[in-house]
């Protein structure tokens, strides 16, 4: 592992900071019961990559809450734009086309 230094102290009071490392916890044994394998590489990059995927956030049209947010579960970044695949809870999929503007 290639741990450096941090200090996100000034974050722990927030439970939905304590919230993120629960969930990475989670995920981790998910992982390990359902023999789903990663290497650490895209262990390691995978929150980078959830946490750039949130400004693209979309609602399922199927669905019926108006509220409910999904996020992309891949996507394809071509010159300008982002091709986004969703899938929401209840299994639906669709694609969304972002315009990236730097």
């Amino acid at each position: 592992m290639n741990l450096r230094s941090f200090d996100h102290s000034h974050l722990a009071h927030l439970p939905e900071y304590r919230a993120v490392s629960r969930a990475l916890d989670d995920l981790a044994h998910a992982l390990k019961r359902e023999e789903i394998t990663i290497s650490d590489q895209d262990w390691r990059q995978l929150p980078a990559q959830v946490a750039a995927t949130l400004p693209f956030a979309d609602h399922c049209s199927s669905c019926q809450s108006p509220t409910r947010l999904f996020f992309p579960v891949s996507g394809t970044v071509n010159e300008s734009r982002l091709d986004a695949c969703f899938q929401c809870d209840e299994g639906h999929s669709w694609t969304t086309r972002y315009r990236l503007d730097g």
